[in-house]
């Protein structure tokens, strides 16, 4: 077997059995994943009318369960049927910028499985996908700003690649817009700390303006 090829192979069939163990053993959704589906049921049913939410019509998480919706009966099957695409680009996530900056596939595997567990990160919000109820719409957002924040000190002397990448996390904030004002925070303060002069200062308000211009 090709050598990177093994932790594809390996994330795939993690995430398989992840999913394997949520659909034998759990039978209810998160209180998030609940809101989510009173929202839908808002949008049809006069039941329901008072968790209609039109601002939530635009949020990408929203549109994809809603689209599964109208296959999918069963809220919960929703959400399963999500948890090993989102726990495979998690993992694979990780695994590309560790094994890019450490060179280290031992390392650049185990890492990613170890976040794995979910454990409170960023004050209120959750980091990690272990089980359907962990899912959540918050889960959509978490690959892209791990990709984001290594290639951010990979271009940080470039302005014109730094503004393009941080217009991109602009949309892609759309995935989850409370967690991603923490990620671009996390990125502009970690450079700013490590690099304090004003010169590192107007880099991150620039960065912080293109973001904005995304959003």
């Amino acid at each position: 077997m090709k050598k990177n090829l093994f932790p594809f192979l390996l994330f795939i069939a993690v995430s398989l059995m992840l999913f394997a163990r949520s659909v034998a053993v759990e039978n209810q959704l998160s209180s998030d994943q609940t809101f989510f589906q009173l929202v839908y049921l808002g949008k049809s049913d006069p039941a329901f009318s008072d968790y209609r939410v039109p601002a939530l019509d635009h949020y990408i998480p929203f549109q994809i369960t809603n689209l599964l919706r109208e296959f999918i009966s069963d809220p919960l099957w929703v959400y399963q049927l999500l948890l090993p695409f989102l726990i495979f680009f998690y993992l694979i996530s990780f695994y590309y910028i560790l094994q890019k900056i450490l060179k280290n596939q031992a390392f650049a595997i185990l890492v990613p499985l170890l976040s794995l567990i979910p454990h409170t990160a960023l004050g209120s919000q959750y980091w990690g996908i272990f089980s359907v109820g962990h899912a959540t719409h918050r889960s959509f957002i978490q690959p892209f700003f791990v990709i984001a924040f290594y290639l951010f000190y990979r271009f940080k002397e470039d302005l014109r690649k730094v503004s393009m990448l941080f217009l991109l996390l602009g949309f892609v904030s759309a995935l989850y817009p409370t967690q991603a004002f923490y990620f671009v925070g996390i990125i502009l303060l970690t450079f700013f700390l490590s690099q304090p002069s004003l010169a590192t200062m107007k880099k991150c308000f620039l960065g912080f303006l293109f973001f904005l211009l995304g959003t």
